[in-house]
């Protein structure tokens, strides 16, 4: 399997350190450079991604696509080609998330009496490696039924959004999250039927995932990526190309 090659993100200088590999090629973890001998001192990792069995690993690597100084030059801000988000603290090399990546996937679509069940699995994985993370249950989705809009549902040909008609809580921060360890991952099933007005008459949808991570000392936004379905009856229940 053959990609194109990543693209370079130019290293960052900072006093005495060189941030980021002279070739300007970086994935998963941060260089740290002797600016003026070139010796690498150290690596900062950032974030580590489960592979896919029985696929070349090089394949599967997430480069960086973008790297800068904050305003006030106290922290390194990385991008990289999953458009997962991090900063690094250029004083104690503690690194933060900015957001957090979820997976989306479609499972099954089928027509019922009066609407549609629209099945979809959401998940997320603790990619850092370091300490656990918070997630909150309710923003996540992982409750009786939704308590608030998390998805984007859209209309694909005009981008007119499918109502919304599920509970709107406010509530006092919970008492308990989902507790992920480095590499552990937590998956909800939910209706999407359930909550969101897709007419009777079907149609070609984008759906996406995205909310905060409420009342969490993992104070980010989640998000995922977008997926494409058709509900017709009849039809299979596979996503279609975005």
């Amino acid at each position: 399997m053959s990609r194109p090659p990543p693209a370079r993100v130019a290293p960052i200088v900072v006093g005495d350190l060189q941030y980021g590999d002279t070739r300007g090629y970086n994935s998963s973890s941060l260089a740290v450079i002797d600016a003026r001998s070139g010796q690498r001192l150290r690596s900062i990792e950032l974030y580590r991604y489960e592979l896919v069995p029985h696929l070349e690993t090089d394949v599967q690597d997430v480069f960086f696509t973008s790297m800068k100084l904050s305003d006030d030059r106290k922290e390194l801000l990385v991008e990289n080609a999953r458009g997962h988000r991090f900063a690094v603290n250029l004083a104690s090399e503690k690194v933060r998330e900015l957001n957090h990546p979820c997976e989306l996937k479609l499972l099954s679509t089928a027509k019922q009496a009066r609407r549609w069940q629209v099945l979809v699995e959401l998940s997320t994985t603790h990619t850092t490696g370091r300490g656990t993370f918070s997630l909150d249950r309710i923003s996540f989705g992982d409750s009786e039924g939704l308590m608030n809009d998390l998805f984007e549902v859209t209309w694909m040909v005009d981008g007119k959004e499918v109502p919304y008609r599920g509970e709107m809580v406010k509530r006092a921060p919970p008492d308990h999250f989902v507790e992920l360890a480095p590499g552990m991952r937590h998956e909800v099933r939910i209706d999407l039927g359930n909550d969101y007005a897709f007419p009777e008459a079907g149609g070609v949808f984008r759906i996406r995932y995205r909310h905060h991570n409420h009342f969490s000392p993992d104070d980010v936004d989640l998000y995922s990526n977008v997926i494409s379905v058709e509900l017709a009856v009849g039809r299979g229940s596979k996503p279609i190309p975005s």
